[in-house]
């Protein structure tokens, strides 16, 4: 009787060594399986999506073609009775939809002027004041600075702009 009691104790070290084992396994085996069902799900709505999609329209020179007012500004005061397509243009050239190569690598930026010392702080020097607005009641304007790129525009409280020349 103590032999077969024996045989069925399980030591608690190897238990828990098998344990992980096995539950490492059934996270991998999930894992995968997750992953097919994944891909066979976007397989279906892909095929679901294409059905409904269609071709970019192919022009050719000579076809004639209406051009829609949606990206263009005109003088009429309001857009609804303005017309929706004007006239048939002629295609002259074939050009593809990205008329010049965009390089992938940003483009080189010039070193921005220094900063001016004055009474032991730096200052900048305001190039073009570009607008201005109010902010949680604060007089605030658009500041174009010397020497700087359009990205590095700032919105500036009027107390920060005390020593410098107002350039509108």
């Amino acid at each position: 009787m103590d032999i077969q009691l024996s045989n069925h104790v399980k030591n608690p070290k190897n238990s828990r060594k098998n344990s992980r084992k096995r539950s490492i396994k059934l996270k991998e085996d999930i894992h995968k399986e997750l992953k097919k069902e994944i891909h066979k799900a976007q397989e279906q709505y892909k095929y679901y999506a294409d059905q409904h999609r269609v071709q970019d329209p192919s022009y050719q020179i000579g076809d004639k073609v209406w051009l829609l007012k949606n990206n263009l500004q005109t003088s009429r005061p309001c857009s609804k009775l303005e017309h929706q397509r004007f006239d048939q243009f002629t295609i002259l050239a074939n050009i593809n939809l990205e008329p010049y190569q965009i390089s992938p690598l940003r483009g080189e930026r010039s070193s921005p002027s220094p900063p001016i010392e004055v009474d032991d702080h730096e200052e900048f020097e305001v190039k073009h004041v570009l607008d201005s607005r109010i902010s949680q009641g604060r007089l605030e304007y658009l500041i174009h600075w010397k020497g700087y790129d359009i990205s590095d525009r700032t919105w500036e409280p009027t107390r920060n702009l005390q020593r410098a020349p107002i350039k509108v």
